[in-house]
């Protein structure tokens, strides 16, 4: 499994697991912010974590497909990534973020 199925999965199952958590839209990057569950950092942010993985400047406010740009290029699973970044930047809980992107992508994943 390359980085960015891992990436994926380990997103997929931290949305699952607290559907209902939020980012902090106004405070929350990858690795700052405190979300409505008490944890530190965005969807992604806690999934890089998870991982191991820091592809991204932490000061730094880079959306997700900039991030992955550099590591593994452009296609349809960082489109995937880019719009459940946009989602639950928009304050909807991960789970949702997760379930409206997978309903509305047309990119296989």
């Amino acid at each position: 499994m390359d980085k960015l199925d891992q990436l994926i999965e380990t997103v997929r199952k931290i949305a699952r697991e607290r559907p209902d958590v939020t980012s902090d839209t106004k405070t929350c990057m990858y690795e700052s912010g405190v979300c409505s569950d008490g944890s530190v950092g965005c969807l992604f942010g806690q999934a890089f974590e998870a991982m191991g993985w820091k592809p991204y400047d932490p000061v730094a406010s880079q959306t997700i497909d900039k991030v992955l740009n550099g590591e593994v290029g452009y296609g349809g699973k960082v489109y995937w990534c880019a719009d459940v970044q946009e989602v639950q930047d928009c304050g909807v809980p991960w789970g949702e973020a997760v379930r409206q992107v997978d309903d509305n992508h047309d990119h296989s994943i």
